[in-house]
């Protein structure tokens, strides 16, 4: 599995009074990152998930399968409250 095969949702939410851009993917949901545009955010999404996998790799744990049709980026312009 690669970083690209993974599907990375990325919205623009409101943190502690900043507007932020947070990018997540299904398969890892304890990863959240943060940027201050979507390209920011996607790309450290791109290296978290990278990351991840090494270290599961490393470990000889499973790797969560990409979810079937994705692995393209889009992006919800919707402003959401902070979780």
């Amino acid at each position: 599995m690669r970083p690209d095969d993974y599907h990375i949702t990325v919205k623009k939410v409101s943190v502690d009074g900043l507007n932020l851009y947070e990018a997540r993917t299904r398969e890892f949901p304890d990863l959240i990152d943060y940027g201050d545009n979507a390209r920011q955010a996607r790309e450290l999404a791109h290296d978290s998930i990278e990351a991840t996998l090494r270290v599961l790799r490393e470990q000889g744990r499973p790797i969560p399968r990409p979810y079937a049709g994705q692995g393209d980026y889009e992006e919800n312009r919707a402003l959401t409250a902070s979780r």
